[in-house]
């Protein structure tokens, strides 16, 4: 049975919130997340004319992430 977080908890809620951005931050390739402007690039980029030849083709903006 799970017992609910209470006031005196978060300290170790944001550790573990801490421990697992990290963990996760690991396992990318250029060891950080995204930045919005960044994923916004992509986006900006199909919209434009420099895209326009590309058709059908998935486009991962995730830093290398699916490549590992």
């Amino acid at each position: 049975m799970s017992r609910d977080i209470e006031t005196h908890d978060e300290g170790l809620l944001d550790n573990y919130l801490r421990q697992v951005l990290s963990s996760l931050k690991s396992r990318h390739p250029i060891g950080r997340f995204g930045r919005p402007d960044e994923v916004g690039d992509a986006a900006v980029w199909l919209l434009s004319n420099g895209s326009s030849f590309v058709n059908g083709a998935a486009i991962p903006v995730d830093g290398g992430y699916l490549a590992t």
